[in-house]
């Protein structure tokens, strides 16, 4: 059931609530705000949660500072459909502000696509992205990758934007 919440530029806000997760991997809490950009409105996703599975009432807390980009929202993401046993339980949802903030976040975002696998001892090409919502044109901007010692952790990856 869609439900808005009204995040206001420059402040600072605690989100929490109670849930129970069936599946583990199965849901994603997001954060993301809404840009128009050069066709049409794009979700711009800032962070992302994999829900752990929950048999018991379990509390969730996250704090988010709000950025002029755009139009900032939270959400729950389902990666897994209508599978059985897919159930997710939220309640007592719960949006606090806490004032206003000086720490606003930055309306550009990096990204980096590929289409391939990589395989050790061949090329692997990828492109890295940059999607400026600033209110003025960013210059001078460099890419640079790092690759990981093997078995060093990742980051949780952002679950594909809803169709």
């Amino acid at each position: 059931m869609p439900q808005t919440v009204n995040f206001k530029a420059g402040h600072r806000y605690r989100i929490s609530y109670d849930y129970e997760n069936a599946l583990s991997g199965s849901y994603y809490w997001v954060t993301a705000y809404d840009a128009q950009g050069a066709n049409g409105l794009n979700a711009n996703y800032l962070y992302s949660t994999v829900m752990p599975v929950a048999t018991s009432p379990t509390h969730y807390v996250q704090e988010l500072n709000v950025g002029g980009c755009g139009s900032y929202w939270v959400g729950l993401y389902n990666t897994q459909g209508g599978q059985d046993g897919n159930d997710f339980t939220l309640d007592n949802f719960r949006v606090e502000d806490l004032g206003a903030t000086t720490d606003m976040p930055a309306c550009a975002a990096a990204s980096i696509d590929t289409n391939e696998t990589a395989i050790e001892g061949s090329t692997f090409h990828m492109t890295s992205s940059l999607v400026n919502n600033e209110p003025s044109e960013i210059t001078d901007v460099t890419s640079k990758l790092t690759l990981l010692a093997a078995g060093a952790p990742l980051l949780t990856p952002r679950p594909p934007p809803p169709s």
